[in-house]
């Protein structure tokens, strides 16, 4: 190697494989701790709904539904959580919803 007019030797390739390796997953470690930072999964609240004649999996979940979320989102959480089948729903039955907050 030469490295600003001077020649650097390698004199232990053990040493330096291993140097590199470090490096290398030094910077991996780094670079997912910086998405997950940025990522960061939030927290689902649910609050309990108790389901009244006329309502659908669907209008529950628009009720539910902040600006910045789908509704269609809101919907398969719903359906997931309370493991609903074919969004079948009664009144009188008490569902988890996740909440705004």
């Amino acid at each position: 190697m030469n490295f600003n007019g001077k020649i650097i030797r390698i004199v232990n390739k053990r040493r330096f494989t291993l140097a590199l390796f470090l490096l290398f997953v030094s910077f991996l470690c780094a670079f997912m701790l910086m998405f997950n930072a940025v990522s960061g999964e939030e927290k689902i609240i649910y609050k309990d709904y108790v389901v009244v004649k006329g309502d659908t999996v669907w209008k529950i979940a628009d009720i539910n539904t902040g600006n910045d979320r789908d509704v269609r989102e809101i919907v398969y959480e719903i359906v997931k959580v309370n493991n609903i089948k074919n969004q079948t729903i009664y009144p009188g039955q008490t569902i988890q919803v996740p909440t705004q907050e």
